[in-house]
């Protein structure tokens, strides 16, 4: 069984994961050569119901069949149900020998890894089977003493686990649960010099909730590698009940060697050629993002604020001045339906109510007065589809001078005739285009900063490409701009779909 209930994912952050994600794994060949060593030490710290410390003594016996109790002995975990505990101990079992328990009760520790970095508790308060609370700073010690293992043996363990992925869901967002298997990749690669990790993979593409800093920090490490990914979590994990945006990748680190910093993480070898050729070896290259403009482009000015003098009472922080999503709910004096005929100039706002398009008239002087305000642009939608790199962009359209929009769109462009905007949508439209969308777009999200491998064309009546042909025409005139092989063409040409 893969999971216990719904309830338990949630509540104890358990997605057990199955058997063959474990075998596959351990048959990565830097792992299988540390197996067949009787001496090297394993410890998983999230244990659950000890998937990976069966399959580690099954595979462990199959290089060691005389020495079982020196294999049982190199065989480290950390869990937090009783049930799993017992689990974990039954699955040993088969060695049918009483000294077993002996070495299980040392080995197998009960506790809770998703307290390993809160506060502890007031001594009144605690309870034997709350499990442990420490810092990542004493996760070395927490295991020399627990387990009886030196600094060193921590050290040149090797650390390979499914960690809980996010916290317990708090305040008033119930959709929202904070990310926390950062923590635990953090604090794993100080303790041993060797680990693997299954973890949700939207921070090797800089996306998701986990700090920036730390998404960084692993893409430049040369002692990390990617040897597996899944795009699809829900193949992975198909009874979780939780769709884990981006897929799930397994990193490993050996301190011990280099193989070469991850840097932009393209796990498809024809986006990789791709990527190659149009951004890293174009020394004329600029990304489409530098005339993007983000969700806090179109704002508020002083002056509406000072003739609703409860706008702070209806935003989410006070002095909010951009145009939220729900603008036009929670503001309909502000945001008109209809153009009144009252002396005033106004600029029209694209945006969304009860998730349909819609549009609405605000008054100029209500506005923070920007050129892009004045000027042609074309507007997408700021979240988009799950992150597949199949999935068609909701329909692109032309912004006009004095046409605005709410955090529902981003938009793209500065320009000072329709048909460069017209240009600049069909690019966007194209398979080619949004094939180099997909290295970094991996979850719904769709800001300027996603676009950075999609390179600028001009878009004038000068440009090297006729923006008065069909889309599907454009694509085949960039793939001759940019020299993409047969094979480049026919991988974007089957996984991309087209778009009218």
């Amino acid at each position: 069984m893969v999971i216990k209930s719904r309830e338990r994912v949630q509540k104890f952050g358990e997605v057990f994961t199955p058997r063959w994600m474990v075998k596959r794994m351990l048959a990565l060949p830097e792992i299988q050569i540390l197996l067949q060593d009787l001496h090297t030490k394993f410890i998983d710290p999230c244990a659950g119901e000890g998937a990976f410390l069966t399959e580690i003594l099954r595979e462990k016996l199959n290089f060691n069949p005389y020495q079982p109790l020196e294999v049982l002995r190199s065989i480290y975990g950390v869990e937090i149900q009783l049930d799993n505990l017992a689990y974990a101990a039954h699955c040993h079992t088969d060695l049918e020998d009483s000294r077993i328990w002996q070495i299980l009760n040392q080995n197998i520790i009960h506790g809770d890894a998703l307290k390993l970095f809160q506060p502890p508790p007031k001594v009144e308060e605690m309870n034997l089977f709350e499990g442990f609370y420490m810092t990542d700073t004493t996760l070395t010690k927490f295991f020399a003493e627990m387990c009886g293992l030196t600094d060193e043996q921590v050290k040149n363990a090797v650390i390979i686990t499914n960690p809980p992925y996010q916290e317990d869901r708090k305040g008033d967002n119930k959709n929202y649960s904070a990310p926390v298997y950062h923590k635990f990749v953090e604090a794993f690669h100080k303790t041993s010099d060797r680990v693997m990790i299954l973890h949700p993979a939207r921070c090797l593409f800089n996306a998701g909730a986990t700090p920036k800093d730390f998404n960084q920090k692993l893409l430049n490490d040369e002692h990390v590698t990617v040897p597996i990914y899944e795009p699809d979590g829900s193949k992975v994990f198909p009874n979780a009940g939780v769709d884990i945006k981006g897929g799930v990748a397994v990193t490993y680190r050996d301190a011990n060697k280099n193989f070469g910093k991850i840097g932009t993480f393209i796990p498809l070898p024809e986006l990789q050629s791709i990527h190659k050729k149009v951004v890293v070896d174009n020394k004329n290259f600029q990304p489409l993002s530098k005339i993007m403009h983000g969700q806090m482009t179109y704002k508020l000015s002083d002056k509406a604020y000072a003739d609703f003098p409860d706008l702070p009472k209806r935003l989410p922080r006070r002095t909010d001045t951009a145009l939220r999503t729900n603008a036009f709910e929670i503001m309909p004096d502000i945001f008109l339906e209809n153009k009144p005929n009252d002396g005033h100039e106004y600029f029209k706002i694209e945006g969304l109510i009860q998730n349909k398009r819609t549009s609405r008239f605000v008054r100029q002087d209500y506005m923070i007065d920007i050129p892009e305000l004045h000027h042609y642009k074309v507007f997408i939608p700021a979240a988009n589809g799950s992150g597949s790199l199949n999935e068609k962009l909701s329909t692109p359209l032309v912004g006009l001078p004095l046409v605005g929009s709410t955090q529902t769109f981003i938009s793209v462009g500065d320009f000072h005739s329709e048909a460069e905007a017209v240009a600049c949508m069909k690019f966007i439209k194209t398979k080619f285009a949004r094939a180099l969308l997909g290295i970094l777009k991996v979850t719904q999200h769709n800001p300027p900063e996603k676009w950075k491998f999609v390179p600028l064309q001009d878009f004038s009546a000068d440009s090297d490409i006729d923006w008065s042909r069909s889309i599907d025409r454009i694509d085949l005139l960039l793939y001759q701009k940019y020299a993409l092989t047969y094979d480049e063409i026919k991988f974007i040409e089957t996984h991309v779909k087209p778009m009218e």
